[in-house]
């Protein structure tokens, strides 16, 4: 499952092999790279719904009443969290949607579920969902949080696989990088998002060259410094696209003549 902000480059069988190691895990998800949940609350950390994996067959086969257990015992964790957010905030009224159960509702409910019963969650690794708007809900400051937390936000050990474009005034970067996933095209835009804004709003399918040159809720320098220091390698090298592109030709080259009759001609 993948939010439709979270463009994919890599072959999806990357990803899908991932499921081989769950062992008793019955979802596959990032670790959340923020501290939107754990900020003021008992949780250790936090997970991100933009790339899920779902073993949907043994949920709803052998496992299933381990997983509704772990769903009771959520709502539960919920209530717990609401009132530690709400004390250490002197707050005297605990609403829930204090501890984002409400438009985070996936991936709220599974790190609830998570608290209780670890073992229904496999970290797919902070590659396969590196999310471009975490710095935006760092605290105590959105505005230099995410340069002095590289423990919640860098990803050293692998190149990045997939961004999830979750950030306001980023979300294009999503339509940019399916249209041309290339280092240079992303460059530009990474350069467009330091300079002056030009137009106040960039629609979230918008993968022309305004994208990046909006009003951002950051300061633009601020934003560029996060993504030259954590997001750079979200893109396909020229190498990659010209081997994939040769690649490609190779098998067209290799197709019979017989596999295309009757079938008009190619790329008509």
């Amino acid at each position: 499952l993948l939010d439709l902000a979270a463009p994919f480059p890599p072959p999806p069988h990357q990803l899908w092999a991932k499921f081989e190691f769950f062992d008793d895990a019955l979802v596959g998800l990032a670790r959340e790279q923020s501290d939107l949940y754990t900020w003021g609350t008992n949780l250790a950390h936090a997970y991100n719904g933009g790339v899920q994996l779902l073993d949907l067959a043994r949920m709803r086969g052998p496992e299933e009443a381990r997983y509704i257990s772990a769903l009771t015992a959520a709502c539960r964790t919920h209530e717990e969290i609401a009132r530690q957010y709400g004390k250490r905030r002197n707050r005297t009224k605990f609403s829930p949607t204090s501890v984002r159960f409400g438009m985070l509702g996936d991936q709220s409910l599974y790190t609830y579920m998570a608290y209780k019963e670890q073992s229904l969650f496999f970290n797919i690794g902070c590659e396969w969902n590196r999310q471009l708007g975490s710095w935006l809900s760092s605290s105590p400051s959105s505005k230099r949080g995410w340069l002095e937390r590289p423990d919640l936000h860098a990803c050293p050990t692998e190149r990045c696989a997939v961004l999830h474009a979750n950030g306001a005034g980023l979300k294009c970067a999503a339509a940019l990088l399916r249209t041309n996933s290339s280092c240079a095209n992303w460059k530009d835009f990474v350069r467009r998002t330091g300079e002056k804004a030009l137009v106040k709003t960039v629609g979230p399918y918008d993968s022309g060259r305004l994208c990046g040159s909006s009003d951002l809720p950051s300061k633009r320098y601020a934003t560029a410094s996060a993504l030259l220091t954590y997001y750079i390698d979200c893109c396909v090298p020229a190498q990659t696209v010209a081997e994939a592109s040769s690649s490609v030709r190779f098998r067209k080259q290799q197709q019979p003549a017989a596999k295309w009759a009757g079938r008009g001609k190619i790329g008509s």
